[in-house]
């Protein structure tokens, strides 16, 4: 399913509010809900913490991964930085690294083991906001 319910949205922008990181890698777009609220909310703030600079100019880095093309379409264009149209685990073997890696109602997708063995760790490999 390409959304989600909305009875997390609050919980999830406020840690990544507070996170502030600069780079996010969104994994499994679907129709690019949080795409839309990170680059709003962070680039308010980083924008904020520089006087507001240069509203052309995106202070965050915001990529997107999408295993299914059809979910794709001209917002997640406009929000995302890069949009890579393929497998999560693929993905991760591109070596970029993110200071925060997303992951929302995507990992129950995948079997236990197969998550538990290969998909955490390669998601973990790609983090650079550590905790």
């Amino acid at each position: 399913m390409p959304s989600s319910p909305p009875a997390g949205i609050e919980v999830i922008v406020e840690i990544v509010w507070r996170l502030a990181p600069r780079s996010i890698v969104d994994l499994g777009t679907g129709y690019g809900k949080y795409g839309v609220l990170f680059r709003e909310y962070l680039e308010l703030k980083h924008r904020y913490a520089l006087g507001f600079a240069d509203a052309e100019r995106r202070e965050v880095r915001i990529d997107g991964v999408e295993g299914f093309p059809d979910y794709l379409g001209p917002l997640q264009r406009a929000v995302y930085d890069h949009i890579y149209v393929e497998d999560i685990l693929q993905f991760t073997r591109r070596g970029q690294h993110y200071d925060l890696v997303f992951l929302g109602d995507v990992l129950e997708h995948f079997e236990k083991n197969a998550a538990m063995l290969s998909l955490i760790p390669a998601l973990l490999s790609i983090s650079d906001m550590g905790f």
